[in-house]
């Protein structure tokens, strides 16, 4: 599950978000950046990145998103 998820790159298009459940990333709410996004679903609630599946969660509020980033 991702959690607090926003799109962003690195210098592919990828997800950053909270983490839980994830299998190599042990914790709850643990801060992560996907790797390489190949597909989000239309509604939104899941993701395909090169390595697994991710359902999603509340998604970040832009302006949240774009404030970490000044």
């Amino acid at each position: 599950m991702l959690e607090q998820w926003a799109p962003t790159c690195r210098p592919a298009p990828c997800l950053t978000g909270l983490s839980t459940g994830h299998p190599r990333l042990v914790g709850a709410d643990r801060s992560i950046i996907t790797s390489d996004l190949q597909l989000l679903s239309s509604d939104q609630t899941w993701a395909r990145t090169t390595s697994r599946w991710y359902r999603l969660g509340t998604q970040r509020r832009m302006e949240k998103t774009l404030r970490s980033l000044n």
